[in-house]
């Protein structure tokens, strides 16, 4: 397939003609990517916006843990890296290429020209970005339900809940799930913690019982206490009188 007929089919530059095409190919560049490079990382500033013709983009962030956590993926046809070209604020996530992949990289002068030379463009990238804030809503709806039932928690009852989540946040679930696995495997660890820390005061206890018991019943022991009550009884006698009865 042409390269005009790749950028035909994407969802920003569908419906632009051949010609203008070809002078919009003249100002991109051409890069392959093989799999598990990054091309860029959350906090980067961006200037270039990125359209795939092949393979396959994951986007994703990172938890407070430092693990990479997958937001979505992209393939042929989508664009990605668009709003910090548009904003130019530094990048929101993170991007690598999940496969080999191949794209057409347009920077930030070249597409506003672009954009503003070709109205219909821009009301495409407008139609794409509404598409990521619906998007950016609904994952956000999902996991303050999902959180609001683990703070409860209420593992199982999340688990089912986004099991039957009819939402496209496919990398979303698959990540929360992880997740509450996670929580709840580390709670039932602590709770085992606490369990086996109770058992062993009882464990202490009853040898502590058994040690006193065991001291107590020593001839010893016994011979200690008779001599602790004789001097106690000895104690607690009246002063004798000297010289009573004396004459």
């Amino acid at each position: 397939m042409e390269l005009i007929e790749q950028l035909q089919k994407t969802h920003v530059l569908k419906g632009v003609d051949k010609a203008e095409l070809e002078l919009l190919i003249g100002k991109m560049e051409r890069r392959s990517y093989p799999k598990g490079t990054i091309i860029f990382e959350r906090g980067d500033l961006g200037n270039e916006m990125f359209i795939i013709l092949s393979g396959l983009i994951r986007i994703f962030t990172y938890d407070e843990y430092h693990n990479p956590l997958t937001l979505r993926h992209y393939g042929p046809g989508d664009i990605f890296g668009e709003l910090s070209p548009l904003d130019q604020q530094p990048r929101s996530a993170s991007a690598s290429a999940a496969e080999p992949t191949e794209v057409m990289v347009l920077s930030r002068d070249q597409l506003l020209a672009f954009v503003y030379e070709r109205p219909g463009v821009g009301l495409a990238m407008m139609r794409s970005l509404a598409s990521r804030v619906r998007y950016t809503t609904d994952y956000l709806t999902k996991v303050m339900e999902w959180v609001h039932r683990l703070s409860k928690g209420e593992y199982e009852a999340a688990i089912n809940d986004i099991a039957a989540s009819e939402c496209d946040i496919e990398n979303l679930i698959t990540s929360f799930l992880t997740m509450v696995h996670s929580v709840q495997a580390r709670e039932n660890e602590i709770t085992a913690q606490d369990e086996a820390e109770v058992m062993r005061i009882e464990l202490d206890d009853s040898a502590r019982d058994q040690q006193v018991k065991a001291i107590s019943e020593t001839l010893y022991f016994e011979e200690l206490t008779d001599t602790a009550h004789r001097l106690r009884d000895t104690q607690d006698l009246p002063p004798s009188t000297q010289g009573e009865g004396d004459e």
